[in-house]
């Protein structure tokens, strides 16, 4: 393979016709920096510490039938024995890091494939770097998740967190399977105007969100929004969820009626009332919902 490491300080491209996998080491985006992988493209990760890491713009053009394959180093499916070990290794959940977007870094996977990800990653003090995901990201100036498969994944397929100003991601068809938790998590304070997209193509997967004084979260038709234990969110703000045409739900992440096995326990966990805390409205903040299904929950709003 094509081994990479560094910086990218410019604008920079990895054709998806180089005919061997891309090897890659850690890789930075900086801030005045862009990266754009296009279709065919294969990144192959040497080991748990390994990833990207965007504060500039990473771009992935992938098509459907040649997806660009973001992949451990022992895996033998695509591009061929690139650790040139026969069949010695095999790829598992946590072999390489992740993909990682920085505060004001902005990402779009388009026909992308994230594997085997999720390792220990660590900054250079040796602290752990973040939440364990294969795709982690810190209040991104832009978010697109289009036709993007996570597949076989230590934590969870992908984190945004979303502090401050607005969240208008485009996401649509993706999916998360054999992950920890398989869905797209997210926690934070907004402040801005928000939209959760019904498209998305996997659960959200909710820890603890707030709604500050003039911000507003709409989430949109056929959303899916499950809650681990104690999360939920606190609405100072405006929180609408418009299910016209296909109903909003809030459930437990035990809950694999509706979206599947998002917890990745093969169902040995039910839901139970109780399982997450509440949609909590304080004082001048309002919920507004039409066609939502709330369950294993409370529902509490402030009184004077």
């Amino acid at each position: 393979g094509l081994a990479l490491s560094g910086t990218f300080t410019g604008t920079a491209l990895l054709p998806g016709t180089a005919g061997m996998p891309y090897v890659v080491d850690r890789l930075s985006i900086s801030a005045s920096s862009n990266l754009t992988i296009e279709a065919g493209a294969i990144l192959k990760f040497t080991y748990a510490n390994a990833g990207i890491q965007a504060t500039g713009p990473l771009t992935v053009t992938g098509q459907a039938g040649a997806p660009v394959i973001f992949t451990s180093v022992k895996d033998d499916s695509v591009g061929g024995d690139t650790n040139g070990d026969g069949n010695a290794s095999s790829p598992a959940p946590g072999d390489w890091g992740k993909l990682e977007v920085k505060p004001g870094g902005s990402v779009a996977l388009t026909y992308a494939s994230v594997r085997y990800a999720g390792g220990t990653t660590t900054q250079p003090s040796g602290n752990p770097s973040g939440p364990t995901g294969a795709f982690v990201a810190d209040t991104p100036s832009a978010l697109t998740l289009d036709h993007t498969d996570f597949i076989s994944n230590t934590g969870v397929a992908a984190y945004v967190s979303v502090n401050g100003g607005g969240f208008t991601p485009t996401l649509n068809a993706n999916s998360a399977r054999g992950n920890g938790t398989n869905g797209l998590a997210l926690s934070g304070t907004l402040t801005g105007t928000a939209l959760l997209p019904g498209t998305a193509g996997m659960p959200y997967v909710v820890d603890s969100l707030t709604i500050s004084t003039g911000g507003n979260l709409t989430i949109q038709a056929g959303s899916i929004l499950k809650f681990s234990p104690f999360a939920g969110i606190t609405v100072f703000g405006t929180l609408t969820a418009d299910g016209t045409g296909a109903p909003v739900i809030f459930t437990s992440v035990k809950d694999d009626s509706v979206g599947g096995d998002t917890n990745g326990d093969n169902g040995a966990m039910v839901p139970l009332p109780g399982d997450w805390g509440r949609i909590d409205v304080q004082l001048g903040g309002s919920f507004t919902y039409t066609n939502a299904t709330i369950t294993y929950v409370t529902i509490t709003y402030a009184t004077p």
